[in-house]
């Protein structure tokens, strides 16, 4: 099971849309999104703090997704995010308490999405579940990290919750925070390449301007038996 849930921001803004019988496009998280909501199905997007970009952008996998609202659903006044993962021939189902997705594969690193939600409401979980799904399926990884920008690339602190992350990327000097919990990981021609996901809580950093960096080291974190130093 896997939980997930997006940035606690009160600033979200109409960044896409619906057009009526419409594809809404954009990346994320290094995926190519093409989602067609169901007719009267109000689609309002968080501003992911800008980690959403418009299409045409430099990605590495794909998914057109259909939306409905199922009835069968229950809308939550609180949900934690987390979802069961179950495989299928030739893709995944993914489960949680107000949403359910089939994800099956139509080409190599694209993929067929058939989505059901609970409410308008469970928009942006679905978009961080899916993106998820996808760089999964498609050979990218999906890390539970702080990563700050430093010197133009991306550094990656590692570690379980309550490791100090966090608290050792203020740690750093001069860097801005680029992804404060979650990243997806992509092998490309030029190396490894980092894009930030928008999960978790607002970082204390000045944020990076970047979607995507360079991945420059990985630094594992555990917590010092009494003060903090950097090694």
């Amino acid at each position: 099971q896997r939980a997930m849930r997006p940035f606690d921001s009160d600033r979200r803004v109409n960044l896409m849309n619906a057009p009526e019988r419409g594809w809404l496009r954009f990346a994320l998280g290094g995926v190519a999104f093409e989602i067609e909501p169901e007719p009267g199905l109000s689609w309002r997007l968080p501003a992911f703090d800008g980690l959403a970009l418009p299409l045409p952008a430099a990605t590495h996998a794909s998914a057109r997704c259909r939306v409905r609202v199922d009835p069968t659903l229950q809308p939550l006044a609180w949900s934690d995010g987390t979802a069961a993962w179950e495989e299928l021939r030739a893709g995944v189902a993914i489960r949680g308490a107000e949403l359910a997705l089939e994800l099956r594969s139509r080409a190599d690193r694209c993929y067929e999405v058939d989505a059901r939600i609970a409410s308008e409401r469970c928009i942006p979980q679905l978009v961080l579940q899916l993106a998820a799904a996808v760089i999964e399926l498609a050979g990218g990884l999906c890390l539970h990290a702080t990563a700050v920008e430093w010197g133009g690339a991306a550094v990656l602190m590692l570690g379980p919750s309550g490791a100090g992350k966090t608290t050792a990327s203020q740690l750093l000097g001069d860097v801005r925070c680029f992804a404060n919990d979650r990243v997806a990981v992509w092998e490309t021609p030029a190396g490894f390449g980092v894009w930030a996901l928008p999960i978790g809580s607002p970082p204390l950093l000045a944020r990076s301007s970047r979607a995507a960096l360079p991945l420059s080291a990985f630094l594992r974190v555990r917590q010092a038996p009494q003060s903090c130093s950097l090694r």
